[in-house]
């Protein structure tokens, strides 16, 4: 029997946890909101900047011209951006901290926030960053998709796993999976860390129609960034989609 996908999603947020505990999603915006003990955030083990990072400007260069539909998404914090269809207007733009004090970046964004942790035919995508001191070891960044991945490699059907990401400007390691929940269901996890290491972001993903998988997904993995401490904000011309 397939697994209900309430079990697919780790705790990413604030309002991400609380759907996993099966309670209702906390109404306060505070990121230290307290989180169920049985549902704990991945934690990334890398040290956590004892200064604040460099302040760097909006993201800039995103593609002059979107496809019908699609939009430009920001946190509620300004630093998280991504290309998305209009259509998951679901958003949830809280930021969040984690048991060790490292806080994060967060937006979540799907068509039916109330379905998307419990149905493998709802599309979504959940994208954090967190500032970082310098570059991340190898095992460090497989192991935090390895946390991630668990529920997936439960419930669908494994594809690429744990290979290199190079988009020009994120370097990381990606999984993919197909066949979700018996469903025809893509899903992805990207994490990397930007050209100067100050920051990691994790990208995970559930797509469902013909559209997502194509535009959608195109649209996501050219555009996603963090401006946490950066300096180099994407150019548009990322062309390295993971799974492709």
């Amino acid at each position: 029997m397939t697994k209900n996908p309430l079990t697919l999603t780790l705790a990413l947020s604030a309002a991400s946890v609380a759907l996993l505990a099966g309670c209702t999603a906390p109404t306060s915006t505070d990121p230290t909101t307290p989180v169920d003990d049985a549902v704990q955030v991945p934690t990334l083990k890398a040290d956590i900047p004892t200064d604040e990072p460099t302040s760097a400007p909006a993201p800039t260069g995103q593609p002059g011209e979107l496809p019908e539909g699609y939009s430009v998404v920001t946190d509620d914090t300004g630093v998280l951006s991504v290309v998305l269809p209009d259509a998951w207007s679901a958003v949830d733009g809280r930021p969040f901290s984690t048991a060790d004090g490292r806080e994060w970046a967060s937006l979540n964004a799907t068509t039916d926030a109330a379905a998307y942790p419990t149905d493998w035919t709802v599309a979504g995508l959940e994208f954090g960053g967190t500032a970082v001191d310098g570059q991340l070891d190898a095992d460090v960044q497989t192991q935090f998709l390895t946390d991630l991945s668990g529920p997936l490699d439960e419930n669908c059907t494994p594809g690429q796993v744990a290979q290199p990401y190079d988009d020009g400007l994120y370097v990381g390691y990606y999984s993919n999976w197909a066949d979700c929940g018996g469903q025809n269901t893509f899903g992805v996890i990207v994490v990397a860390q930007d050209p100067q290491f100050h920051h990691f972001v994790y990208l995970r993903g559930k797509f469902v129609t013909d559209e997502e998988k194509e535009v959608a997904y195109q649209q996501i993995f050219t555009t996603f960034q963090s401006t946490q401490g950066s300096e180099k904000a994407a150019t548009g011309d990322r062309t390295f989609v993971p799974g492709e």
